[in-house]
């Protein structure tokens, strides 16, 4: 009696093992990964909390276009890519510290993301081809604004980095000045009119002596071609100009820098979408116009984005300039004391 008790409870046993096996080959990695992998889907459970996003969430986002495949974010540091379900539902597909993305980045540069996804920058402009012909053009100055990551510089003159974060199109047209090392709001006033929505472009330049450097500012699509230097200490207007007719209302983008050798600052502007590619560079003491020249085709009216540095490393600065021309992002460099043209590369 006892033998065939145990010769019953054996075949038991065996056919549990059997039955674990063959469930274990079907699902190597366990039910909790057939779950994951089609968490989002329908009859499915639901996806982990860190693994969706309803693609209605603006904060950080960067494309509103509903109908988009992907949704793509810059949010807590990080640039992220959620795939988008038959059901709505956005799934974390692609994810990349914004620090390391910047930091292997050169200019111009493209590198590949993984899943199909590549992105290539020049200067401030960034440009993300995907799957599905998906692409999205951005600024990066927009995206580490919607990750709290914005600009640095040391304002309170501490030896400390602080941190300065301007309003992006849908925010009023703040400028903000955190303290680096004890999280202090240091400065805070709005750069224009604070019902004006259209964003603010911005540049750092020391236009007074001693610290801090000073903020350069230029309004954002909507706003007028109203260029404006604030002290960074205290907030109060240094400069006020229009750098283009005043009924353009395209905004205007803002770089700044030595050109001129007195070493003093210049400012360098660019207009947004609306208006030809007519680069200026207004003398930073006086606002004389040094150079004003169309960076491309007179005809193209997309909007560019200047930069100052010293490209060919021969110690003087020169004028650096963006814009995305329908397929590709052109990048040119200007040589800052004759305007010839050092390099012109598409990416």
């Amino acid at each position: 009696m006892f033998c065939a008790k145990s010769r019953q409870m054996q075949r038991i046993l065996w056919s549990s093992v059997i039955l674990i096996g063959i469930v274990g080959l079907l699902n190597p990695a366990g039910a909790a990964f057939a779950q994951t992998a089609q968490c989002g889907t329908r009859g499915a459970p639901k996806c982990p909390p860190t693994q969706r996003v309803p693609p209605v969430v603006t904060d950080g986002r960067l494309n509103t276009n509903l109908a988009d495949p992907y949704v793509i974010y810059c949010v807590d540091g990080q640039f992220q890519i959620y795939k988008i379900n038959s059901l709505g539902q956005g799934n974390l597909f692609n994810t990349h510290p914004i620090n390391d993305v910047i930091a292997t980045l050169e200019l111009p540069a493209v590198q590949d993301l993984g899943d199909g996804f590549t992105l290539k920058r020049a200067d401030d402009l960034l440009a993300l081809y995907g799957p599905d012909r998906f692409f999205l053009a951005f600024s990066l100055n927009t995206c580490l604004l919607k990750a709290n990551q914005g600009g640095q510089a040391d304002f309170d003159c501490d030896g400390t980095l602080d941190s300065i974060q301007v309003g992006v199109p849908g925010q009023p047209p703040f400028v903000k000045i955190t303290s680096g090392k004890t999280g202090k709001v240091l400065l805070n006033f709005y750069a224009y009119d604070p019902k004006f929505l259209g964003g603010v472009n911005y540049a750092l330049g020391k236009f007074k002596n001693g610290c801090p450097l000073d903020i350069v500012t230029g309004p954002g699509a909507g706003g007028g071609p109203d260029v404006r230097v604030f002290d960074g200490k205290t907030g109060s207007i240094l400069k006020d100009f229009f750098a283009y007719a005043p009924s353009f209302t395209g905004g205007v983008r803002v770089a700044a820098g030595d050109l001129n050798g007195d070493g003093y600052p210049d400012i360098v502007t660019a207009p947004g979408p609306g208006a030809g590619p007519n680069v200026k560079v207004f003398n930073g003491k006086n606002l004389a116009v040094l150079d004003s020249f169309f960076a491309f085709s007179p005809l193209f009216t997309g909007g560019v984005h200047p930069s100052v540095h010293d490209f060919n490393g021969d110690g003087h600065n020169d004028i650096i300039v963006t814009a995305y021309t329908g397929q590709f992002v052109e990048t040119k460099v200007f040589d800052g004391k004759t305007l010839a043209v050092l390099s012109d590369k598409l990416s």
